[in-house]
């Protein structure tokens, strides 16, 4: 008597592993962007509370001076570096600013992210980074323009 020998032979198994790979194929970028998507709008929250933070200084002191020598005065992100400098502003003043968000890693995001005064956010390659200075943010949509009108 013979007995049935139960499993999964060669082609089916070849079968589910072609299908874990298509799987994995749409998965992966799309997980990745979903994460890079997340990140972004976090830093843009953050870069909003600072700005906040920002008028609020301003209210009480009058000016804009003084406010990064303040022990923790800017709310910071794990995968940016946020800064302020009052003379980063396009026509600097003492009551205007624009904040900056660079990324800790430029393999994973290649892009800053700014905030004026007014509230508008743009994203812009670094002139110190050694890409082109004309080369677009991947993945910047409205309302987030890439490139600041002047």
């Amino acid at each position: 008597m013979k007995t049935r020998q139960s499993g999964f032979n060669l082609i089916e198994l070849l079968i589910a592993i072609v299908i874990l790979a298509l799987l994995a194929t749409i998965a992966i970028p799309s997980f990745q962007s979903f994460i890079r998507n997340t990140r972004l709008a976090n830093v843009r929250s953050e870069l909003a509370e600072n700005a906040k933070n920002l008028e609020r200084y301003y209210t009480q002191k009058g000016t804009f001076v003084g406010f990064t020598t303040d022990p923790g005065s800017l709310v910071q992100n794990p995968y940016f570096t946020i800064s302020f400098d009052p003379k980063s502003a396009p026509n600097p003043s003492d009551s205007g600013f624009v904040l900056k968000a660079t990324p800790i890693d430029r393999k994973s995001e290649p892009c800053s992210i700014y905030m004026s005064d007014s509230g508008i956010f743009w994203a812009a390659i670094d002139e110190n980074d050694d890409r082109k200075n004309n080369e677009v943010c991947p993945g910047y949509e409205e309302p987030y323009p890439t490139e600041r009108k002047k």
